[in-house]
């Protein structure tokens, strides 16, 4: 089934109760100009167990994270501002309750605003993951922009972990990258992207790689430890140049 919205005014009081979800058996929601509010504990302003999209829309959720993805399924947004004030930003994972398909959990950004007053800025767990940013705001208080990692909640233990593929253009991302043992992290800087941060610094993830596009930029604020780092549409001088190591060190198993 399917769910199109046009200015449309949504509030949630209880608990688990998100402003756009969908559950079991997919589905798509489309909305514009949509102004929602959640109050509830587990009441995020999107819940996507399917398709859903916004653009020139608000989300803010004061009992939760601002948005949820869970399993082979996807959230799209484009011009809009989203706020979760516990938790995290956004959680991508699978709870393997027969609501979501096993696949990639999926989240596209351009032109939005991302605000986080708790925990990282995106936390994934028991599931592939994509993230997509383009031109956003990322505001956040933890100092971590990206954790994964295998959660005591879902999954088999020692086999939930997350393998995120993080690509970011016209962007500055700032926030520790951490992964734990069962968990990778693919990090891709295109045009004009930027971040500046620690990477694995524990040197426990299972498998880190950094890719760096011509015009991307990367600032060190601690040491960081990755597999490979390839470099797109530049020679290793001018990736010299853009990576500025402020006193601390990038260990690298592989250059490509």
């Amino acid at each position: 089934g399917s769910i199109s919205g046009k200015d449309v005014t949504i509030t949630t009081q209880g608990a688990h109760c998100a402003a756009l979800a969908t559950d079991r058996g997919e589905g798509t929601v489309k909305v514009t100009g949509c102004n929602a509010t959640t109050h509830g504990q587990g009441s995020p302003g999107i819940y996507s167990t399917g398709n859903i999209s916004a653009d020139n829309s608000i989300f803010y959720a004061s009992g939760s994270e601002a948005a949820v993805i869970e399993g082979k399924n996807s959230i799209t947004l484009d011009n809009c501002t989203l706020t979760g004030m516990k938790n995290w930003g956004v959680m991508l994972y699978q709870s393997f309750s027969g609501d979501a398909g096993v696949g990639t959990s999926s989240i596209v950004m351009k032109n939005s605003k991302l605000i986080a007053a708790e925990g990282p800025m995106f936390y994934c767990t028991n599931t592939k993951t994509s993230i997509s940013l383009d031109n956003d705001k990322l505001i956040g208080r933890s100092g971590i922009l990206l954790k994964a990692e295998g959660n005591n909640r879902w999954g088999r233990r020692g086999k939930n972990g997350a393998q995120v593929t993080f690509k970011a253009i016209n962007q500055n991302l700032e926030g520790a990258l951490l992964a734990d043992s069962i968990s990778s992290i693919q990090l891709t800087l295109g045009a004009a992207a930027s971040y500046t941060g620690s990477i694995n610094t524990n040197n426990q993830s299972q498998q880190v790689d950094v890719i760096l596009e011509k015009g991307s930029h990367l600032s060190l604020t601690g040491n960081s430890y990755i597999r490979k780092l390839t470099l797109v549409g530049m020679s290793n001088e001018e990736a010299i140049k853009c990576i500025q190591s402020n006193g601390y060190k990038l260990y690298i198993k592989e250059t490509k």
